[in-house]
């Protein structure tokens, strides 16, 4: 995975699941999937300037017979879509850490990404490859905004880009023009992520749940 490959994927038939995926360490920062990536179950770590993500399902009861192939091609796309920061397959890990036990009550929900009710279709493989509770994933998709309501918030970003240094905005215009370089603009796309109001975080456990 550190020297030639950007997804790796393992089925086991007594129950294990595996899958890593890398990226270069300019497009995702390390900062942003320890937000999200708490537990034993999905994890990240940084080598040569390369960020790899793992994502393990456990199931102890095992026994079942799983042909692994077709199950790459359908996730390989996941990837493609963190690259453009989206956070979904991070939150889908971070549910999957609740779910298997792996977070305190009250440990605090990270930022909840827009469209956890638009599933892509290799969000949809994701979230049956690491058996996510669908009703788990329905009561997390209710703090998540449509993504067409994310797009008409066009006045909020420009907003936001008109408080950045002219230099760095022409260095950025400058490398999407030439082609030259995409990593400026998905590291302002994550910054403004980041500094998005956060109000209304919710915790493991939620007032008012059963003990």
């Amino acid at each position: 995975m550190e020297k030639y490959f950007d997804a790796f994927l393992y089925v086991a038939n007594w129950g294990t699941r595996v899958l890593k995926l890398r990226l270069p360490s300019h497009l995702l920062d390390l900062e942003i999937p320890h937000i999200y990536c708490p537990g034993e179950r999905v994890f990240a770590r940084e080598k040569s300037d390369k960020v790899i993500l793992t994502f393990v399902s456990e199931d102890e009861g095992g026994g079942e017979w799983v042909e692994g192939e077709g199950w790459l091609s359908s996730l390989i796309s996941v990837r493609a879509e963190l690259v453009r920061s989206d956070m979904r397959c991070l939150y889908i890990g971070w549910l999957l850490c609740a779910q298997s036990c792996g977070l305190d009550d009250e440990d605090v929900e990270p930022p909840v990404p827009p469209g956890l009710g638009q599933l892509s279709a290799s969000l949809e493989s994701l979230v049956q490859f690491l058996r996510i509770d669908t009703d788990l994933l329905d009561v997390a998709a209710r703090a998540s905004q449509p993504i067409g309501d994310v797009r008409e918030k066009q006045e909020e970003i420009r907003k936001w880009v008109g408080k950045l240094q002219a230099k760095e905005k022409n260095d950025v215009l400058t490398r999407l023009i030439t082609g030259e370089d995409l990593a400026p603009a998905t590291e302002l796309l994550r910054r403004f992520i980041r500094e998005c109001d956060r109000e209304g975080q919710r915790t493991v456990k939620q007032p008012g749940d059963e003990p």
